[in-house]
């Protein structure tokens, strides 16, 4: 989190990440890390899962971050619908 990525919209990255990992209900831990030297990239979101590979995705904007949580993490059941 260091300024050019905030300044290139980390936070609400960050914010975003939260929202669609509590919407999935997925249990992941989210850390925040320094600058990587690699500010034109930034946004990054790096997913690091268990015997899998890590991957590396840059530039992102929270709009990417659903989608990004729904490639990597499975919902913790189906949410219902009550009307």
């Amino acid at each position: 989190m260091g300024s050019c990525c905030i300044a290139n919209g980390s936070d609400n990255v960050h914010d975003a990440l939260h929202e669609a990992l509590t919407v999935t209900g997925s249990n992941a831990l989210v850390k925040r890390v320094g600058c990587v030297g690699m500010c034109h990239q930034t946004p990054f979101l790096e997913i690091i899962a268990p015997q899998q590979p890590a991957v590396l995705y840059s530039r992102v904007r929270p709009e990417h971050v659903k989608t990004i949580v729904r490639r990597h993490f499975k919902p913790n059941g189906l949410a219902v619908c009550r009307t």
